[in-house]
């Protein structure tokens, strides 16, 4: 099931559904028949954010939910957005991993986000290594999923 209108909009019944039992990711997103608070900052052809939102949705139970004009992809809580601003319309905020944190920041490819200071960002407009980004969404998604999601990556990923 896909839903259009702001979250703010779900019913109980409605949001139950959208995470419910059915297979495969649920997309949550705002058209222009239904108000929302900031403009939309992207654009859903963008091939960056296809390429993005392919590796974001591959995970159990991955959703996309547009939030301050942006996409978001969560596992019950956010673990990478789209758009840093318009100064970095193709950056990906995300979780970093506390074991890694010290790396990622002395790297110049990644910079503290406005309005995440303790996640960072990767301009994936400045031709990113695709394999890292992609260790990167699984770093950031492990650090906010349930137990039962890193079940079904770890089985996946297994070949099981």
């Amino acid at each position: 099931m896909n839903y259009v209108g702001g979250a703010e909009d779900l019913d109980v019944a409605t949001a139950f559904n959208l995470m419910g039992a059915s297979s495969g990711p649920k997309t949550i997103a705002l058209d222009q028949d239904h108000p929302m608070s900031h403009p939309r900052m992207y654009d859903n052809a963008d091939p960056i954010l296809v390429r993005l939102r392919t590796l974001c949705l591959a995970l159990p139970e991955s959703t996309e939910v547009e939030a301050w004009g942006r996409p978001t992809f969560r596992a019950g809580k956010i673990f990478v957005t789209y758009g840093a601003g318009v100064d970095w319309p193709a950056g990906m905020i995300f979780k970093p991993d506390p074991e890694e944190l010290l790396a990622l920041q002395n790297d110049d490819r990644f910079f503290i986000p406005p309005y995440f200071p303790t996640w960072l960002c990767l301009d994936l407009a400045d031709d990113p290594d695709w394999d890292e980004v992609g260790e990167l969404i699984d770093s950031s998604y492990r650090q906010v999923a349930l137990r039962r999601m890193i079940r079904a990556l770890d089985a996946a990923s297994d070949g099981v």
